[in-house]
């Protein structure tokens, strides 16, 4: 087959040139590979969206958080009673609601809607200071001597000022 005089065979030139394409490789191929993994991804956030408006500012006063509570008081036992000085139940009871003089004794009466507690004092050897030497707790609904003492302890806790 011959060709026509006025048409050559020219050879084929590559649409991209390959000088072009090798250079593009040498560039681009380390800023690839330089976002593969360098930086983690980042993680989602689970934050609230932000609000159209910002917070109020408080005026008011700001609390503080609530302490700790108090371990449990404890009280003395209804057996400490015994061998006290007036001064000693006063300071522990507050005064008596009654008080009867029956030589050699005297008879002091607490109560709250409970119970009664007596106590008994009697003159120590010098015949002056009294102690007391016997006490009795009476109440209703089967209340026992710890539980009055106890009660009558917190009542007075109760009604000292500050």
């Amino acid at each position: 087959m011959t060709e026509p005089a006025g048409l050559r065979h020219r050879p084929r030139r590559p649409f991209i040139n390959p000088e072009i394409t090798l250079i593009a490789a040498v560039i681009l191929a380390p800023l690839g590979l330089s976002a593969c993994g360098l930086t983690p991804a980042p993680t989602p956030t689970t934050a609230p969206p932000p609000s159209a408006s910002p917070p109020a500012a408080r005026t008011g006063p700001v609390l503080a958080a609530k302490p700790p509570s108090a371990p449990k008081r404890e009280y003395p036992a209804l057996s400490t009673l015994s061998g006290m000085t007036p001064v000693q139940v006063i300071g522990l009871l507050g005064p008596p609601r009654f008080k009867r003089r029956d030589n050699p004794a005297q008879i002091w009466q607490y109560r709250n809607k409970a119970c009664a507690l007596d106590l008994f004092l009697y003159q120590a050897g010098n015949g002056t200071n009294y102690k007391v030497r016997h006490f009795e707790t009476r109440g209703g609904g089967g209340i026992t001597g710890t539980a009055c003492f106890t009660g009558l302890l917190q009542e007075h806790e109760n009604r000292r000022p500050g």
